[in-house]
């Protein structure tokens, strides 16, 4: 493990690099992880489990633009 630990460059401080699919990959979850942690939006799951495909469509998209702009 400390050999490990020596070899990889995270542990020399290099510089991490930025993947945009990892930052969609973290907001794609969390719409979903709010959506279902949600107390009030009875008509929104049921709307998302009926249409899901327009449902993660939309937060593709959302996701998306946010990385853009």
């Amino acid at each position: 493990m400390g050999v490990a630990h020596q070899i990889l460059p995270e542990s020399k401080g290099a510089v991490e690099i930025y993947n945009p699919i990892d930052e969609f990959t973290k907001c794609w979850m969390k719409k979903a992880k709010d959506l279902s942690n949600c107390n009030d939006c009875t008509v929104e799951r049921f709307l998302c489990k009926v249409d899901f495909p327009t449902c993660y469509s939309v937060w593709a998209a959302d996701c998306l633009l946010s990385l853009v702009l």
